[in-house]
């Protein structure tokens, strides 16, 4: 089994990313695995955790030109497009159309950390990326309305000054796929995790997440106290977690987060991990 931890910077609002910028979350020295002893296990647990450490933006090279980020609102349970949800990044902001899409330009070298708000939906803060590409495609996102957002919040037993942060898992192509994979969390203390059934309800009697339908999350982190950093470990049985800063689809994550607390506002983050 290959075990990888991500550390992931939970700032105040004003510091916002999914992965944040933040020299604090900047990679350490990386450690080398080697092979055979107490040493060299430590070496490959060093190793393991720094590979999902998160990177500072301003360490990242940027697309020189400006990019168009654009992507697909749908609702969290019927999975339907969202009409009138507005996204914003930058300054710059779309509002939806009837097939849930949105689209904004923004200038080269940009570091964005969109979100998304609109009636009856409760806000979603995206991951923090820098364009690769003069084509950012966020492909499709869910989001919950404000009663379900609440209701989670109920049944988890989140404490509302604390911060809620879904956990999306994605395979590379080296992977083949994220099932199978489950998640501890090791940092803050007092923070939790639980997996999402196939329905797309959190279920504290799972030990690992059930296949859900993407691009739903597999877990949710909540009781996450602001400022404090959230520090994931995910296993699988044959893949690793991919390093930070990874491009994707035109964009580069830099494997950072803000947090929000959740109320008032009902506001959630989210996170990527990504599997090779």
């Amino acid at each position: 089994m290959t075990t990888t931890t991500t550390t992931t910077s939970l700032l105040s609002g004003a510091c916002l990313a999914f992965f944040l910028a933040n020299s604090a979350c900047s990679s350490a020295s990386r450690g080398t695995a080697s092979s055979g002893g107490a040493a060299g296990d430590r070496d490959a647990a060093v190793a393991a955790e720094d590979a999902g450490a998160g990177v500072d933006a301003a360490s990242i090279t940027g697309y020189d030109g400006s990019s168009t980020a654009h992507g697909v609102m749908i609702d969290y349970f019927t999975l339907k497009p969202l009409a009138g949800l507005t996204v914003s990044a930058n300054g710059a902001t779309s509002t939806t159309d009837a097939n849930g899409a949105w689209s904004i330009t923004v200038p080269g070298a940009a570091v964005l950390t969109p979100s998304v708000t609109g009636p009856d939906y409760a806000p979603l803060i995206f991951p923090e990326t820098v364009p690769a590409a003069a084509d950012m495609d966020f492909g499709a996102s869910v989001v919950g309305t404000t009663n379900a957002f609440q209701l989670e919040q109920g049944g988890l037993g989140n404490t509302p000054s604390k911060g809620i942060v879904q956990v999306v898992v994605r395979a590379l192509a080296s992977c083949g796929s994220a099932d199978g994979a489950t998640i501890k969390v090791l940092s803050p203390s007092g923070a939790s995790a639980v997996y999402f059934d196939a329905n797309g309800l959190p279920d504290p009697s799972l030990t690992a997440p059930e296949t859900v339908k993407a691009p739903r999350p597999v877990a949710v982190i909540y009781d996450v106290a602001p400022g404090s950093q959230l520090r994931l470990q995910v296993n699988h049985p044959t893949c690793k977690q991919a390093s930070f800063p990874l491009v994707d689809q035109g964009r580069t994550y830099t494997g950072q987060t803000t947090i929000n607390a959740a109320e008032p506002g009902d506001y959630s983050s989210a996170v990527v991990l990504f599997l090779q």
